[in-house]
């Protein structure tokens, strides 16, 4: 059987006892739910930093909201700091 963990492949054996068995689900669905856990961390930062822009500078084009989507945590929160001083939307983003 194979499973497939984000790029690796990990071969798990045909026969497995009991203990291994469980181990080896319970170690799968631990790093499944850390996988949950990261998404919905990234999404409500992702909806905050949004929700702080639109309050500042009104509502916000496409264009402004997938770059907040597609940004990593780090680069958002550079952009949650520049809010504060921030002017116009293009001085949080530059």
């Amino acid at each position: 059987m194979m499973i497939t963990r984000r790029q690796e492949r990990r071969r798990i054996p045909e026969e497995l006892n009991h203990e291994d068995f469980v181990a080896l689900l319970s170690e799968m669905l631990e790093h499944r739910n850390h996988i949950l856990r990261e998404r919905e961390r990234q999404e409500g930062q992702e909806n905050f930093l949004l929700r702080l822009l639109e309050h500042k500078f009104g509502q916000l084009d496409p264009k402004a909201r997938q770059r907040v989507r597609s940004a990593n945590s780090e680069r958002q929160l550079d952009w949650a700091v520049r809010i504060l001083a921030a002017e116009r939307l293009e001085d949080v983003f530059n």
